[in-house]
């Protein structure tokens, strides 16, 4: 019997596994499919729309899908359906909100700013980020549940169609920024409905009471208040360099920092993998085994994972140029020295995920929000002179020096939590 779940887990653990080295490895490749069709200044302005879908994915993240991750497991069987339940709720009201918000929002900027043309995005963003936080949800649902079978079922639907109507409108018509956010966000849409149909499938359904839609919404709100600040200055501190090198150079060097960062994109298959798997694991652990166990677990992860991180960012850097050659062709050119940055910054923000992941099972939320808004204000506050200064090499330093202040934070804060529990504890 013992054997049977062993195996049964292994196994699950496996499927979410592929299921997220599928997706990571659709996201990466969409990623160089996106900036060779678009070109460098069509892809520059992709990746500016697109970072408001990155930013409502955060707070979504922080206020919905990881505390449900994290404190769903918790529960006793008899409250994991009204939980659940009035969670699908929050959820959808989630994304009615954020879609006006789009709507809205891009409205008055395309009123106030009309040399931008934003009118040709506002409603395609707006069903992408809909459809966008929606599939994701689904799919972080039926981890949370073991269903990692319908997980991969819906993200093939939703990420594999996406990548197939998108390689052949650039091979026969091609395509505009406007247009891959239609089909990306028509794709999701068509996922969020199979979605339904899975959940309807195989969870009986029962309008919970608007006490335990209250209920559910004050425990992620005291959960993840401070996690969404995290998320939030941790968008400022990524996406400022973005933003401030649009503003400060052109959408075409947005572009050519972006392509290069694809390159070193493929780590996003271990990172992303790691927040569908973690968090759960080291919650459990953190339960039934205690502070010490939790340690051994995130050592491993970090060892693990951080050679793993190396191995792919020395192979990007080794054979920078070659690499912008073969995927996308003579236009990206001379550019292969992003790609160096690029690397010492994702094998840096890979450390930053351990620590984070056990001050979340530590509830320790409020060290993560600090620690990113530090990165958040540096960021802001380094970027720009950089950038003035030494143009988009400036901008890459800036943006590394902040990954080294905002991992040295986590680490200090880290510690100093287990070191309280520790002494609590005798």
């Amino acid at each position: 019997m013992l054997k049977t779940l062993v195996a049964s887990q292994r196994s699950k653990t496996l499927l979410v596994f592929i299921d997220q080295t599928f997706v990571s490895g659709i996201n990466f490749l969409t990623g160089l499919l996106l900036a060779r069709f678009l070109g460098l200044e069509g892809y520059g302005v992709f990746v500016l729309v697109y970072g408001v879908v990155l930013f409502f994915s955060g707070v979504q993240m922080a206020l919905i899908i990881t505390p449900m991750m994290v404190m769903g497991p918790r529960l006793s069987s008899e409250k994991k359906i009204s939980y659940y339940q009035a969670v699908v709720v929050q959820q959808f009201l989630f994304c009615f909100i954020v879609g006006g918000v789009v709507v809205i929002s891009g409205g008055v900027l395309n009123w106030f700013i009309p040399g931008w043309r934003f009118e040709a995005f506002i409603w395609p963003l707006a069903l992408l980020t809909i459809a966008f936080l929606s599939q994701d949800f689904f799919r972080r649902y039926f981890f949370t549940l073991d269903r990692a079978g319908s997980a991969f079922v819906n993200d093939l639907t939703s990420y594999g169609l996406q990548f197939v109507i998108l390689v052949l409108l650039g091979f026969t018509i091609g395509f505009r920024a406007s247009a891959a956010l239609w089909v990306i966000g028509l794709t999701s849409l068509l996922a969020v409905f199979l979605g339904l149909a899975q959940y309807c499938r195989d969870d009986s359904w029962q309008w919970p009471s608007l006490g335990q839609v209250f209920q559910a919404n004050r425990l992620h709100w005291d959960f993840g208040k401070w996690l969404g600040g995290q998320n939030i200055a941790y968008w400022i501190g990524n996406q400022s360099v973005v933003y401030l090198t649009a503003g400060v150079l052109s959408v075409t060097a947005v572009g050519a920092m972006s392509a290069a960062r694809n390159i070193v994109g493929v780590a996003n298959i271990l990172f992303l993998a790691m927040q569908n798997l973690v968090p759960v694991r080291a919650s459990r652990i953190y339960t039934q085994h205690g502070i010490s166990a939790l340690n051994c677990f995130l050592k491993k992860v970090s060892l693990l994972g951080g050679g793993a991180t190396l191995v792919l960012v020395g192979i990007a850097i080794c054979w920078q140029e070659f690499w912008l050659q073969l995927v996308y062709g003579n236009e990206y050119q001379g550019y292969g020295w992003l790609i160096q940055w690029w690397g010492i910054y994702y094998l840096l923000s890979f450390f930053h995920r351990p620590y984070s992941f056990g001050l979340y099972v530590l509830s320790h939320t409020k060290a993560v929000f600090l620690s990113s808004l530090v990165g958040a204000v540096a960021s802001v506050l380094v970027v720009y002179p950089a950038l003035k200064i030494a143009d988009i090499a400036g901008g890459m330093f800036a943006a590394n020096l902040v990954q080294v202040v905002v991992l040295l934070l986590l680490a200090i804060t880290y510690k100093k939590s287990v070191l309280m529990i520790t002494s609590e504890q005798y």
